[in-house]
């Protein structure tokens, strides 16, 4: 929260016994509770952080980790900046060497954040948010980020071929992984790991006279004037003196644009041009005292500006093929993403009747990069592949401020292995003949137990055993890293491994990038790597090699006529290895063993684990209590896993026995369930509601029929006969920031499993919403569902909701019609029941959708927790919109189908009372210094208390205090004046129909 979060914290003490589950997996739940209520006990945080590195690679926690990816990353911004510990961050780096997937989703949350808080913006003007702290923060943060993308765990791979191999078994796999990770995020962590010569790096910085290119009056000129420069994380920082007092300016560096320039007046005068704020008018002109200074910044600053692009033709600096092959995997996906936002930016300066056209005509320009896929997805969901973009399919809307655009992809989907681990088989630490760099390798001779280290000429030398690795191990380690997490045993055979260059450096300057030497063979080999080049490096030290690694990008899974962009291999390079699609995850060595997934199989030894732990946190665990948590439908399946592990289906606030002697008497007449079915929507085949006579006149295209039609014109034959075709669809967005939608569907997720945990019929929709900056993102498509504006404007709409079921699913006597209202029923008491607790409003028709199945949908949550169009004004003053026609469908309110409405929200919000802690946890994290328009209009603490006063929190309700609740909230909706007016108002000023 804002200020009133540090006021009366609660402070609670670690209970490992509440954080593991059943199954000895860790509730990321619980964790990111325990973290937040602890927030000001920093050494808390750092063995919760430290113990959940070690379970980072169940699958489970890896997914609950993506979940509460926003609020970890909130916290690490805000919160730990002012700790003494750097243990979340150490945590999150560890997750990124598991997934390129969670590192693409961090650093897109990490460049929302630096848009924030840039203290000036594109037009050269203070922003309203600048915070050099937080700026500083996440510019580290995402250096830090980018240097796990691209250094990674060099050794995984390795491991792995001796599991293969079958020389390591799959918990020392496991273990020796987990470790590998651990100490390379320590060492990106530890400062003094970045060297220059074998010196520790110091921060360049100094005075110089400058003036910026942009002028906010006509008849006044821009004078010069003295500031203290500091090159730092890739950025330019402005202060007004030496003490680094005031920030006045903060310049972004990556691929900014550095010229020295002749002036006719000044000299020693040099240009910077950031790529991030684009345009003459933010030009920095700068002026040294002499041309040696002048000199010295232009080359810090042109190579904190190639950083990390240090792979450039006729640059010194070189990387493993693998290491290139995720740089350029990373970056490329990321500038294809921002295309894409660049784009739908374009077409908002456009007249609305040629946005669609214009958006065709752009698209076929938009260059796809190998192994591009839509970030709208978890790291363990199967892996989609962008095979092409199907411009003639793409479609502009058309609203007052902003253009969204529909694009469809065709995709290449295998259903054998996920997100995370196609990216790990694809860019693992291999060099360009599929092996093992030399200076990496571990030594199979003593079935893993010794180290097999370079020598300086780059060959095989000895075999360090691992007592001797140890020993080094005491003395590599720095004391800064000392403080930190201790690594596990298994990370001391890798601690003695040389990061640096086997040749000594020189100190050339970064300006003679044409000096090369030429090895036996002529082809020519980079020279040492300069102070200047070592700055600029991603990891703990810059590598240089000849001709046994070239550059190229590592082994290819792609089709044959991929494009490789502008990835060359030197003179001299092997021909790359290819890989078929298939061969991913499913290689086997001469023992029989297979790729082995990223996700651990084992367990940790929690036993071993506690004796990493101080005593006072170690009582909990030995109590060893974990009973099996069946769920609220008595299966007696135990429940855990995931974001929501430990939820149970019980709820507090009462017995339950009138509630459910209700619910079974509204059963027994309709012939419903109050219980959630996993055999489909009331039964009902999908070819049921799958029509086209009578859907695609009021819906357009089931989606199902497009694909099927595109599939038989696509060009990709070969996916479509391997089964692997299908197709995508993604609205991108700009000018709209769309980190408050992530948060509520973060929210409606939730509840969708607790309803689902709890037993419950209650029906949501939970798509995936990913913000890729401040102001931009995309949302995935719904298919097979319109508007009730889009439906009512349709040709074929009969003029009520009621003759529309009627119409697309037959009389009220047919099958299809009871399950279509059957499923209306249970997904508007579940948006009803959100709506009142979440707050939803702007709640027109153009934010309701309804599906070809008849479930209500509602999207757009632009205003939620308190805000609302018009203020105090506003229209909107009923808990949800229940109109008329809806309650039409439901056969009116003397009906028994609505009582199955009334006491579907009953049940669920008992349910929600009973989870309460953990979404007013959520809401507290991300309240606390909050950009969301929800927290900052209405204030932070107060949306929060009107969310615990929705939801009676901390009052013990009985059943018959729910239903006398529920029934004032469907009085007070129903029809109600305000919701009349609200549509009659949209329907007059947007045209959207009532």
């Amino acid at each position: 929260m804002g200020g009133a979060a540090s006021k009366n914290v609660r402070t609670e003490h670690f209970s490992l016994e509440d954080l593991l589950t059943a199954d000895d997996s860790v509730d990321m739940r619980k964790a990111t509770i325990i973290i937040w209520k602890n927030r000001h006990r920093p050494e808390v945080i750092s063995e919760l952080a430290d113990l959940l590195s070690e379970y980072s690679d169940q699958k489970t926690v890896f997914e609950g980790i993506e979940f509460y990816l926003p609020q970890l990353a909130h916290m690490i911004i805000h919160l730990e900046v002012d700790w003494p510990t750097a243990a979340l961050e150490q945590f999150v780096l560890i997750v990124c060497q598991h997934s390129l997937h969670f590192a693409l989703q961090l650093h897109f949350i990490l460049v929302g954040a630096m848009e924030d808080y840039q203290v000036e913006g594109s037009d050269g003007r203070r922003t309203v948010h600048g915070n050099q702290r937080y700026y500083r923060r996440c510019a580290k943060l995402l250096q830090n980020v980018h240097r796990c993308v691209v250094y990674g765990a060099p050794r995984v791979r390795h491991l792995e071929d001796l599991y293969r191999s079958g020389k390591l078994s799959k918990t020392e796999l496991e273990e020796l992984g987990i470790a590998e990770r651990r100490f390379q995020a320590a060492q990106i962590l530890d400062p003094t790991e970045i060297t220059v010569g074998g010196k520790e790096h110091s921060v360049m910085e100094g005075q110089l006279a400058y003036k910026r290119h942009l002028r906010r009056s006509c008849c006044h000129s821009k004078g010069w004037k003295l500031r203290w420069f500091k090159i730092q994380d890739r950025v330019l920082y402005c202060y007004n003196s030496k003490d680094c007092g005031r920030l006045h300016r903060a310049v972004p560096l990556e691929a900014a644009v550095v010229a020295v320039v002749d002036h006719p007046r000044h000299e020693h005068y040099f240009e910077v041009s950031p790529a991030a704020t684009g345009g003459a008018a933010c030009v920095y002109m700068l002026k040294a005292e002499t041309k040696e200074e002048m000199e010295q910044w232009v080359n810090q600053l042109k190579a904190q500006s190639m950083a990390p692009t240090f792979l450039q033709k006729g640059e010194e600096h070189m990387l493993y093929p693998a290491e290139f092959g995720r740089y350029q995997f990373f970056k490329s996906q990321r500038d294809f993403i921002n295309r894409l936002t660049d784009i739908s930016e374009e077409m908002r300066f456009l007249d609305r009747g040629i946005r669609t056209r214009a958006l065709k005509e752009r698209l076929p320009d938009v260059k796809i990069p190998p192994a591009a896929y839509l970030p709208l997805c978890q790291s363990t969901e199967p892996w989609c592949r962008i095979l092409g973009l199907l411009p003639e399919e793409a479609r502009a809307f058309s609203t007052k401020e902003r253009c969204p655009c529909l694009v469809l992809f065709e995709v290449e989907k295998d259903m054998q292995v996920d997100v995370a681990n196609y990216l790990h088989q694809r860019y693992g630490a291999l060099d360009a003949d599929g092996e093992t760099p030399p200076s990496l390798r571990l030594s199979a001779s003593q079935g893993g137990g010794g180290l097999e280290m370079a020598n300086a000429n780059g060959g095989s030398g000895e075999t360090l055993p691992r007592k001797a690795a140890e020993d080094a191990q005491a003395g590599a380690i720095t004391d800064s890293r000392a403080k930190g997490p201790a690594p596990s045993t298994f990370a001391t055979i890798f601690s003695s491994i040389s990061y640096h260059s086997s040749s000594q450096t020189g100190a050339s300057s970064a300006t003679d990038t044409d000096t090369q030497d030429a090895d036996a063979n002529g082809n020519h080999v980079p020279t040492s790597i300069t102070s200047v080049q070592s700055i600029s490096s991603l990891g703990p030290s810059s590598k240089q090699h000849g001709q046994e690694a070239p550059l190229c990008l590592g082994p290819l899974v792609d089709r044959e006529d991929e494009d490789l962009g502008d990835v060359q291999a030197g003179e001299g390079a092997q021909a790359q290895r290819r890989l078929s699609l298939p061969s991913i995850g499913m290689r086997a060595s001469a023992s029989g063993r297979t790729n082995p997934s990223l996700w651990r199989v084992s367990r940790p030894n929690i036993a071993q684990e506690l004796r990493k732990i101080p005593a006072e946190f170690r009582a909990a665990l030995r109590k060893r209590r974990m009973p099996s948590m069946h769920s609220a439908r008595g299966e007696g399946k135990e429940i855990g896993g995931g974001a929501l592990a430990g939820l149970g289906g019980s709820t507090r606030g009462g017995g339950g026995g009138g509630l459910m002697s209700m619910g079974s008497k509204i059963e027994a007449a309709l012939g419903l369930s109050m219980r959630s079915s996993m055999e489909g929507e009331g039964g009902r085949r999908e070819s049921d509601f799958e029509d086209p006579n009578k859907i695609v006149p009021c819906y357009g295209e089931v989606w199902v029929q497009k694909r099927n039609r595109l599939r038989e014109k696509t060009s990709f034959t070969e996916a479509v006969a391997a089964g692997r075709w299908d197709l995508q669809a993604v609205i991108v967005k700009s000018h709209d920031d769309v980190r408050q939608e992530v948060f509520i569907m973060e929210l409606i997720s939730f509840y969708e499993e607790v309803f689902r945990l709890a037993g419950l019929a209650i029906w949501l929709r939970s798509y995936k919403i990913i913000s890729t900056g401040n102001s931009t993102g995309l949302i995935a498509f719904l298919t097979d569902a319109i508007s009730f504006d889009g439906l009512k404007k349709s040709s074929d709409y009969p003029g009520t909701l009621r003759g529309h079921f009627e119409k697309i699913y037959g009389g009220s006597g047919s099958p299809e019609f009871k399950a279509a209202q059957q499923n209306f029923a249970q997904s508007l008491a579940g948006y009803s029941l959100l709506s009142y607790l979440l707050f939803f409003k702007d709640r027109h028709n153009g934010n309701i959708m309804i599906d070809k199945k008849g479930h209500v949908i509602h999207i757009d949550f632009g205003f939620v927790l308190g805000v609302r169009p018009g203020g105090r004004f506003s229209f909107e003053r009923a808990p949800f919109k229940l109109t008329a026609e809806m309650l039409e469908i439901l056969d009116g309110p003397d009906s028994a189908l609505f009582s199955y409405y009334k006491e579907l929200m009953v049940q669920g919000f008992k349910t929600a009372h009973a989870h309460a802690e953990t979404v007013i946890c959520l809401m507290e994290i991300m309240s606390f210094q909050s950009k969301f328009p929800c927290f900052v209009k209405v204030g932070p603490a107060q949306a929060i208390a009107a969310f615990k006063a929705r939801l009676c929190y901390g009052q013990t309700l009985s059943d018959a205090q729910i239903i006398r609740i529920v029934d004032g909230l469907v009085a007070r909706s129903y029809d109600a004046c305000g919701t009349r007016w609200y549509d009659k108002f949209q329907l007059w000023t947007n045209g959207i129909m009532p």
